[in-house]
């Protein structure tokens, strides 16, 4: 109850508290939101530093978190946590890249795609069409289009490569 009013009146005086609980499976989820609503770079900074503690579906929240804050600050640690056995793990770290969207996280992105396991393939490309899609919003037209035409003429999946089709003839029809 208390972790869910910070998420609506906290700061970055209630950081601290919240991030002790991140540790403890039974409360994680609750001051995870909360850090996750909490408009300072402290909370960011907290969610990041607890990665290292943390693992299972505790990690995956605090990673999905980071993509929801669009972290630009935690592609290195999420370029690490790729490559980590626990797929589910890995899944969050790809989404989480995607969501951030930035030119680092494409690039990091798009240098596992060659080494990817089979299993996280789709993933990978899903979040791949997120960052394109994320471009394609902010006006990034030339990076959207970049990106969707090496996903419609990669070895993919019939469905990104028709996702990636419809998203570069968007981009491409004049404004």
């Amino acid at each position: 109850f208390i972790c869910s009013k910070l998420a609506v009146i906290g700061s970055k005086s209630s950081v601290a508290a919240l991030a002790t609980l991140l540790g403890k499976p039974e409360f994680a989820t609750a001051p995870r939101n909360a850090l996750e609503a909490i408009p300072a770079s402290q909370a960011t900074k907290a969610l990041r530093d607890s990665l290292t503690k943390l693992a299972g579906s505790t990690k995956v929240g605090v990673i999905n978190s980071l993509g929801a804050r669009r972290d630009a600050d935690s592609v290195r640690a999420l370029s690490t946590l790729m490559q980590e056995k626990d797929a589910g793990v890995a899944a969050a770290a790809m989404a989480a890249l995607g969501d951030i969207a930035t030119g680092r996280a494409v690039k990091v992105l798009r240098s596992f795609q060659p080494k990817a396991p089979e299993g996280l393939r789709l993933k990978l490309a899903n979040a791949l069409l997120v960052c394109a899609e994320r471009f394609a919003a902010a006006g990034k037209r030339s990076d959207a289009k970049a990106l969707y035409e090496a996903l419609a003429n990669a070895s993919q999946p019939k469905h990104v490569k028709l996702a990636a089709s419809l998203g570069l003839q968007r981009v491409s029809a004049p404004s």
